[in-house]
């Protein structure tokens, strides 16, 4: 009972202290709350939301940079017009303004991180430690009070209101964030007084830590695969490697903390930058390899501007033990800056350029229909790109629009076959008959039968830009053998072959 008594005594005194330190942020966030709850099923709860974001966040960092009542009172003004502002541009203009609705909250979200972890006053080891200490008791405490007002009230509506709407809950739950969780989780941030738990360093010593380990371990395993097999990285490998890194960094930053005396543990952390070397060339590889196949994308962008983001951290990691390790805020803003908001190199703009000069270098001089299984491939995927951004009207190349659409459907997945129509074949010339069926994962037009090899390359153009076949397919293989092709089908991704699957005879003469 006394332990229940001490638990609840200090989560209200962490709350008042929260409270009153935060004052408007909390009286934000609370108002929202009531807000929603009463509007959750319309659709002025959205529209309200957008206002709501900003009042939250803009309050949250003048409570965070001024402490004094005279600066704080100006700065909440000024924090009202400019969330107002913004709330209206959200609501009314959305898609115009959204890029700098994404680099505002990213940029906010990012300076008040380097200004709470600069008030703290502790390095940054000790600050993150204190902070996964106040995360795991956060969320420990926040799934016991969700899981035990959700029973509650699923017995009040089961006895008392049996004809209730699922509503209800939802509204519980958004109480349950707006009155705990949301500021439970911001003060977690902030309490720098906090004790760690055994809980917390238990977690770390016999879980995460070794979690991580064996993570880095088995990304190197593939990496050995990879060079063994001599196979292409697999299309989840940046995101796999970014998750890891993530996840990893403020792990090894924090290790220290626990004074670990083991001597992996210490290499690792005195290595780590070196360590993910190798898995960062991995990474920069499998997007270099999908950029120069498929061209310059939203998506592809970011990844390049991830990949400069974590080569400055990697840096930062072995630069001056780490001292400067709070400057990974700074140049998140900067990079946020140049993906979502300078004009012609930002993630939109450049993408458009780039794919439009791809177009045109490919189709120089030449018609669509000159060009190669793999051009064709290239040009459909850059103008499907464009098509879909409304920004063809930068081509200087004339293409017919309603035929790329047309082909552009068929260079996403494509599954072509082709079926001899002749039934039957005159073979008085030959004196052996050799049944085949054989299936291929390949990217190339020439294929290995038996001790021949075929090339493909002019009917798996046909089959691809849906060209009549005329006659019958028989290739020479040799002077006494010949291929009859009974049926080939064809299957691979963005007009770039996969598969190819293969019945016929082998014919003796």
């Amino acid at each position: 009972m006394n332990f229940i008594k001490n638990l609840v005594k200090k989560l209200s005194d962490n709350y008042v202290e929260f409270f009153k330190s935060y004052l408007l942020t909390n009286i934000a966030i609370i108002i929202s709350t009531i807000i929603t709850i009463i509007f959750i099923d319309t659709s002025t709860c959205y529209e309200l939301f957008k206002y709501e974001i900003f009042f939250c966040i803009n309050f949250f960092t003048i409570e965070n940079y001024f402490k004094h009542r005279t600066s704080r009172i100006i700065g909440y003004i000024i924090a009202a017009l400019v969330s107002f502002g913004l709330g209206y541009l959200f609501v009314n203009y959305e898609e115009s303004f959204a890029n700098f609705f994404i680099f505002y909250l990213i940029s906010m979200v990012s300076i008040n991180l380097y200004c709470i972890i600069k008030e703290t006053k502790l390095e940054l080891s000790t600050y993150l430690h204190k902070i996964f200490s106040n995360l795991v008791s956060t969320t420990i405490i926040n799934i016991v009070l969700t899981i035990g007002v959700v029973a509650v009230i699923s017995i009040i509506t089961a006895l008392l209101i049996p004809d209730h709407d699922g509503d209800i809950f939802l509204r519980t739950l958004v109480a349950i964030w707006g009155f705990y969780t949301i500021p439970a989780y911001l003060y977690a941030f902030i309490n720098k007084k906090a004790d760690i738990t055994e809980l917390a360093n238990n977690l770390l010593k016999y879980v995460i830590v070794p979690l991580t380990y064996i993570a880095l371990l088995v990304v190197y395993l593939y990496i050995i695969k990879i060079i063994v097999t001599n196979d292409m990285p697999s299309n989840s490998v940046f995101g796999i490697i970014l998750a890891l890194f993530i996840v990893s960094i403020p792990v090894i930053v924090l290790i220290k903390e626990l004074k670990l005396k083991n001597k992996l543990v210490n290499f690792v952390d005195k290595n780590i930058s070196y360590i993910f070397i190798p898995l960062y060339i991995l990474q920069s590889y499998a997007m270099i390899i999908r950029i120069s196949t498929y061209g310059l994308t939203d998506e592809r962008y970011i990844g390049l501007m991830v990949l400069i983001v974590e080569l400055i951290i990697l840096f930062l990691m072995k630069f001056k033990e780490r001292k400067h390790l709070n400057l990974i805020f700074f140049i998140i803003v900067i990079v946020s800056a140049i993906t979502f908001i300078v004009p012609r190199i930002n993630y939109e703009d450049l993408s458009i350029t780039l794919q439009t000069k791809r177009i045109e270098k490919i189709m120089s001089g030449r018609e669509f229909k000159e060009l190669d299984g793999e051009d064709q491939a290239k040009v459909i995927g850059s103008f499907n790109y464009l098509d879909m951004k409304d920004a063809l009207d930068k081509l200087t190349v004339k293409l017919d629009k309603d035929e790329m659409r047309k082909k552009a459907n068929h260079y996403e997945y494509f599954y072509e076959t082709y079926e001899a129509t002749i039934k039957e074949l005159d073979i008085s010339e030959y004196s052996k008959i050799k049944p085949m069926m054989e299936s291929f994962d390949t990217e190339s037009n020439k294929i290995k039968i038996d001790e021949y090899t075929v090339n493909f390359e002019d009917t798996i153009n046909k089959l691809i830009n849906h060209e009549l076949i005329e006659g019958t397919l028989i290739y020479e293989l040799d002077e006494t053998h010949d291929l009859y092709v009974q049926n080939l089908n064809i299957n691979g991704y963005n007009g770039k072959l996969e598969n190819i699957h293969i019945t016929g005879y082998i014919l003796t003469k």
